[in-house]
């Protein structure tokens, strides 16, 4: 309609902004760009000509990478090359299922902002097509684990809703719907699989699973109703008692995780550490911190690198020297499962021969040292 018509560049522009403001969020929304433009194509294309929908697909694509570009362009500088994500080498290392850490970091600046990344020679896609047999192995994993993630989150309960739900959409042959979520969803879905299936990652699929619980619970319920002959009240009564019940259900688990965490969850000497490096090191921004974790660069406002592949304390001396690092930070909470070899830099009388420590910060027994390069 003419309505229509003159609606679709401010929807289209509206559509690729929240769209370029998703993947600043997230960087795998990125390639949904692709779906839309190609759906605005279609759109515009019915309604007003090739040439139209061309000039509307272009109009789309300029203000969504005028929206990404400043930091496509700061990933380039830190990073060296053109990237769409900090991390997007390291996920194509881990879903070989190879140890991204053994590779040393990039030679950008590493803002602690920047999670250091592997290079690779040739790109991340050629180490993916490589190594086909265990991309496909990943991705079975993590199907196995999203399954179980969504289980423990939604319960039998929440399985069986989502599938009355889904079995209403198909019966009422909505089938255009469900193949643009499916188009919609591939690509972040292949990322979720391919990073393992961890819940983080799975978090941004609750806002379409819920729609389809909810429908579950309302399509179930009408058929109580014609199969036990149940009056209106009552329907309306059971209904809303199902939907009271289960967010109770899905809503335990959650309260349980945040009133029921260990005290020393919440790595604080990492907070500690870092401000106590921005108040008493003079020109801490402008040191490169080696660490396994970010967070202490971030609160101290200085630069980050990851801890090399040394296999011992001598040898991790020599190559921050090397690189011209003052700074390293040992802790507790995740050196001894990531860099066993380097554990005895958690006592400090052990290393004293190539370290000195700096500071010491502890948080219900997690430590977190800082060395300084001798």
């Amino acid at each position: 309609t003419t309505v229509e018509a003159r609606k679709l560049p401010r929807n289209v522009g509206v559509a690729v902004i929240s769209l370029a403001l998703a993947y600043l969020a997230r960087p795998e929304y990125f390639f949904l760009i692709f779906p839309v433009l190609t759906w605005t194509f279609v759109i515009a294309r019915h309604l007003h000509g090739i040439v139209t929908a061309t000039k509307r697909v272009l109009f789309g694509l300029l203000m969504f990478l005028s929206t990404c570009a400043p930091y496509l362009l700061y990933l380039h500088d830190q990073l060296g090359y053109w990237t769409i994500s900090g991390r997007g080498n390291e996920l194509s290392v881990i879903v070989t299922t190879k140890n991204y850490e053994s590779v040393d970091a990039s030679s950008g600046n590493g803002v602690s902002t920047v999670i250091a990344p592997p290079q690779l020679i040739g790109g991340a896609l050629p180490v993916i097509m490589s190594n086909l047999p265990s991309v496909a192995k990943r991705f079975a994993d993590g199907m196995v684990n999203t399954e179980h993630t969504f289980l423990r989150i939604f319960g039998v309960i929440g399985v069986i809703f989502f599938a009355f739900g889904l079995r209403h959409i198909v019966f009422q042959k909505k089938f255009i719907e469900l193949t643009l979520l499916v188009i919609f969803l591939s690509p972040i879905a292949l990322v979720a699989l391919a990073q393992g299936g961890s819940p983080n990652y799975l978090v941004q699929f609750f806002s379409f699973i819920t729609p389809f619980i909810a429908i579950g619970i309302i399509e179930s319920t009408k058929e109580l109703s014609k199969t036990f002959q149940w009056s209106a009240v009552v329907t309306r009564r059971f209904t809303i008692m199902m939907a009271l019940f289960a967010s109770l259900y899905f809503a335990i688990p959650a309260v349980q995780n945040v009133l029921f965490l260990p005290k020393d969850y919440r790595d604080m000497e990492y907070k500690e550490l870092g401000l106590w490096m921005k108040d008493n090191i003079q020109y801490i921004e402008g040191e490169t911190i080696v660490s396994r974790k970010p967070e202490p660069t971030f609160y101290a406002g200085s630069k980050w690198a990851i801890i090399p592949n040394a296999t011992n304390t001598e040898m991790l001396r020599r190559i921050m020297r090397e690189r011209s690092q003052q700074y390293v930070i040992a802790d507790d909470r995740n050196l001894p499962s990531a860099r066993p070899e380097l554990t005895e830099m958690l006592e400090p009388e052990s290393v004293k021969e190539y370290f000195t420590l700096i500071h010491k910060e502890e948080y219900f027994g997690k430590r977190a040292f800082l060395y300084e390069v001798k």
